[in-house]
């Protein structure tokens, strides 16, 4: 992971270059609830960066999605040990994070690896669709490339060919990373 050094007191900071990893991503100001992730960095700028580090966000925090405010911001976020705190857009977007778990449609459409279910947030039909196409808590897949017509490819382990599904499924599909 290439590290900027010329911090002040030393810190080194994530630069862009880590969104070459599909996990590694710009913090998207329209992460979903749900989503958590870890902070790998926190942008080039001097201020935004000693503000974030004074209010305890700092590379290597876990940090999860709690909600969003009406028009989508501020957002609050669960730090560990049952703290929260609420940072508008403009200090969101300077970050970038590791994603750990979160909805499906959380991932941009370019990336592509390997997951697991987490879980299923829908009604019972949405989950015997799913059963029917091998994804269920705990089942693993891997995450094609889009085709562009905003669709998610997946491949279950459980199943030869790759499936589809929409924007709205994928919304209530929580996935983890392996």
């Amino acid at each position: 992971m290439p590290l900027r050094n010329d911090r002040p007191a030393g810190m080194a900071l994530a630069t862009r270059m880590d969104c070459m990893d599909h996990r590694v991503l710009p913090f998207k100001t329209e992460l979903l609830p749900g989503t958590e992730c870890v902070i790998e960095g926190l942008g080039s700028d001097e201020r935004l960066t000693r503000h974030l580090l004074e209010i305890g966000i700092m590379p290597g925090l876990q940090v999860r999605v709690v909600r969003r405010g009406p028009f989508g911001d501020p957002v609050e976020l669960a730090l560990p040990g049952s703290h929260s705190i609420v940072l508008r857009n403009s200090e969101l977007a300077s970050l970038q994070c590791r994603f750990l778990a979160g909805p499906l449609s959380a991932l941009p459409s370019k990336a592509a690896g390997e997951f697991r279910v987490r879980a299923l947030v829908g009604n019972t039909r949405y989950r015997a669709r799913m059963q029917r196409l091998g994804l269920e808590p705990g089942s693993e897949f891997r995450l094609l490339p889009s085709n562009h017509n905003g669709r998610h490819r997946l491949q279950p382990a459980s199943r030869a060919e790759a499936v589809e599904i929409g924007r709205g499924e994928a919304e209530r599909l929580i996935i983890e990373a392996e």
